[in-house]
């Protein structure tokens, strides 16, 4: 449990290290408010952060990073739909974001999907396809917790 809860406060930050696509409008305003994001989660103020998350998202639509980062939030705050949705909206914009995987996989699982563990198999291989070993091998990890 402790393993999963741990990725859960995690996810807000993975998505810091994935490659963003940006768009052509107010791309730096919108990896401002991005980071901005990523430290109001980081102080322990998720309000904050979904409204910065929210707000990079209305300056670049197609920052999928930050639907991650927002969701990742909503995950942790146990808003699984909103979670989701946020998601499933950067996997539609970056197919190849492993952590949107991952993520939505988590968030699908505890909101009592068992097919999340189906994303989370995509996260894995995206990430060793990636060449993201580290987060390979964590997301084994959850899937055996989860999965047994």
């Amino acid at each position: 449990m402790r393993i999963w809860m741990a990725f859960l406060v995690s996810l807000p930050l993975l998505a810091c290290s994935v490659p963003a696509s940006l768009g052509q409008t107010n791309e730096n305003l919108a990896e401002d408010l991005f980071e901005q994001g990523q430290a109001a989660f980081r102080g322990g103020e998720p309000d904050s952060a979904i409204a910065l998350y929210t707000e990079a998202i209305g300056a670049d639509p197609n920052y999928a990073a930050a639907y991650v980062g927002r969701g990742g939030v909503y995950a942790v705050l146990k808003d699984y739909e909103a979670a989701i949705a946020d998601f499933d909206q950067a996997i539609e914009l970056d197919p190849e974001l492993a952590s949107a995987y991952g993520s939505r996989g988590v968030a699908r699982y505890r909101s009592g999907d068992p097919e999340g563990i189906r994303d989370l198999w995509q996260a894995a291989r995206l990430f060793r396809d990636q060449d993201r070993m580290e987060d390979y091998f964590k997301t084994l990890v959850i899937i055996r917790r989860l999965d047994p």
